[in-house]
């Protein structure tokens, strides 16, 4: 088994939001498979803090499952949002991340 945390860190006062999210991918991973999960909040600090915690029994059938059910998403990302660099074409992710950086 793994313990898997997705740690997100947002504006004072919008935690309750993100917990909203973390509870509608909780059903999603459920149904997955995965085991012992757990949200927790913290507040303390400048930031809130929401934590998702769940348990993995193989990482590379987890990672597989999320890669098929991400594919589309990330493909139109990258038709909506081109890469600064015309001359290399990064990854979808890679534009992906630079694109959530700047926002």
């Amino acid at each position: 088994m793994y313990m898997m945390r997705l740690v997100y860190h947002c504006k004072r006062g919008r935690c309750p939001d993100v917990v909203e999210c973390l509870r509608f991918l909780n059903q999603i991973y459920t149904g997955d498979g995965c085991k012992n999960d757990k949200i927790y909040v913290d507040r303390m600090g400048r930031m809130d803090r929401a934590v998702y915690g769940f348990e993995v029994a193989n990482l590379d059938q987890f990672y597989t499952v999320l890669k098929e059910r991400y594919a589309h998403l990330l493909l139109s990302w990258s038709c909506i949002y081109p890469p600064q660099n015309a001359c290399c074409s990064p990854s979808p992710i890679r534009t992906m991340s630079r694109t959530w950086r700047g926002a």
